[in-house]
């Protein structure tokens, strides 16, 4: 747990690095930063830049936090591998640096939108193959996974099911990776609606046959 502890704070530390580029460019900062972006990733709500530079991490401090407190007190100890646990304990850190250019780049006006879908797109697609790999080495818990009561009450249906989720994650992770790269139009919803619900059903089909 102590290795566990210190990847946790090494991480944290990653997240909260960003911060500390926009500290070195504070005064070429304009006095208001992008707090929200609606659905074709546009601007649409702007704040102090104080708030701004510190409000992501804190959130994705938090959020980070959370989900390594669930995994440490677990009941179903060793279920995660240490591997998993540094995987996903890495998202964060990518987003923080991705949402942070993304803001920086829009306040800074070198972000054009086809460049703001395309960045979008590729911190998603990321985000997908990290989940999507992991999956087949996942045993049942309470925190990562497709926890679903027929999953969690069997086995072979928690096997089956993150069997196929891993190759639908990590499918839609690289549609997604193409995407960014011809900068076609926001396609994280959609994408991560149809890897997520193909799964679900299966393994509801898998449980309605007493699998």
């Amino acid at each position: 747990m102590k290795k566990k502890s210190l990847v946790f704070l090494i991480l944290l530390l990653l997240i909260w690095l960003p911060t500390g580029i926009d500290l070195l460019l504070w005064n070429k900062l304009p006095a208001e930063l992008p707090m929200h972006f609606n659905s074709q990733m546009i601007a649409d709500s702007w704040g102090p830049k104080a708030m701004a530079v510190f409000i992501l991490p804190t959130i994705l401090t938090v959020a980070q936090s959370v989900i390594f407190l669930l995994i440490k007190h677990d009941a179903r100890k060793n279920a995660v591998k240490d591997w998993i646990v540094y995987l996903v304990l890495a998202i964060m850190p990518i987003i923080s640096f991705f949402l942070n250019f993304v803001i920086l780049s829009t306040a800074l006006g070198d972000n054009t939108y086809f460049q703001q879908q395309a960045t979008v797109n590729l911190l998603s697609g990321i985000i997908l193959i990290i989940l999507g790999v992991p999956m087949n080495s996942l045993k049942p818990n309470k925190v990562i996974g497709i926890r679903l009561p027929w999953t969690m009450e069997s086995n072979e249906n928690w096997r089956l099911t993150h069997r196929l989720g891993s190759k639908t994650f990590i499918c839609g992770g690289i549609f997604e990776l193409v995407a960014a790269i011809f900068t076609y139009t926001l396609l994280f919803i959609p994408i991560l609606v149809i890897v997520t619900l193909i799964p679900i059903i299966y393994s509801y089909v898998l449980y309605q046959k007493g699998i």
